[in-house]
């Protein structure tokens, strides 16, 4: 068998390293992709009691996607905006969050998936918080932001849209909830993301989870 140089020396390098018991750290950030979803629970904000009344962990969610060669995640708090990935993991609950990732990611790897999701998220920039859950572009809500901009960019539905009417909203918390929604429309009649859908969904693989 014929070895290069270049081969020689990695070969030796690895037996060196595996005989000193030595493993090599791997910065997380090294395995984030574009297009990677961060789920995370913060306690300030936005009024993220609704989405504990549905039964979910978290209550923040962003697309992970690169600006100025730097990882930033695509978000909304008060507005629609690029957070440095640092400070959304810094704002989380102990600084613990998840990374998701679609399973036909290592397909569509080749497509500059970034690039149709930025084009799709750059669009709603600016834009309020819904606290209404109202289903419109003018305004969006964490999941609901999340949904869109994978529908738009890649035509992948991360879930299907459910109704308030199709939720257990039995405890007193959601009940609340309800109520004030049922001021402006039926349960029945606009269409709902809730955070534990886009998490569960299916086709997404745990690529990193801190702590």
């Amino acid at each position: 068998m014929n070895w290069d140089k270049t081969a020689l020396n990695a070969l030796t390098a690895l037996i060196v390293l595996s005989g000193c018991g030595k493993k090599e750290t791997v910065d997380y950030k090294d395995l984030l992709w574009e297009g990677d979803l961060i789920f995370s629970t913060v306690t300030s904000g936005p009024d993220r009691s609704i989405w504990t009344a549905m039964g979910s962990t978290f209550n923040q969610v962003g697309i992970i996607l690169k600006r100025n060669k730097q990882l930033q995640v695509f978000t909304v708090d008060s507005t629609v905006k690029y957070m440095p990935l640092d400070v959304f993991i810094k704002n989380s609950k102990k600084e613990k969050f998840v990374v998701k990732r679609l399973i036909n990611s290592y397909e569509l790897r080749g497509a500059p998936i970034g690039r149709d999701i930025s084009t799709a998220a750059n669009r709603y920039v600016g834009r309020a918080y819904d606290y209404q859950l109202s289903w419109e572009n003018s305004k969006f809500y964490g999941p609901e932001l999340i949904w869109k901009v994978y529908y738009e960019g890649l035509l992948v539905e991360l879930g299907e849209l459910h109704t308030l009417s199709d939720l257990d909203l039995s405890n007193s918390m959601a009940q609340r909830y309800v109520d004030i929604f049922s001021q402006v429309k039926k349960p029945g009649d606009f269409y709902i993301v809730p955070f534990f859908q886009i998490f569960n969904f299916e086709l997404l693989e745990i690529v990193h989870e801190s702590g």
